[in-house]
């Protein structure tokens, strides 16, 4: 550690870093798509859950709050506790 040497800024106002990354970090969790299925593991509940894509992948999964809501094909419903 004997080779750091402090760094000297005249300006910090004109050195500041490329404002760019910004647009990158805000792009993160946007998405192009986004659609609704229903989870129903085991026949015991069923979830209606979000999907968000991005670049053609599934970047994330989130619940809809929808949950009395949900129903199969056979018309059983999920209770809405």
């Amino acid at each position: 550690m004997g080779n750091l040497v402090p760094l000297a800024v005249d300006s910090p106002l004109q050195d500041c870093p490329d404002r760019n990354q910004e647009k990158i970090y805000c792009n993160l969790y946007a998405h192009d798509l986004a659609f609704t299925f229903l989870c129903a593991p085991n026949d015991t509940h069923n979830y209606l859950l979000n999907s968000f894509v991005k670049n053609g992948v599934i970047t994330r999964i989130g619940p809809t709050y929808g949950f009395g809501k949900a129903m199969d094909l056979n018309g059983k419903a999920a209770s809405g506790r």
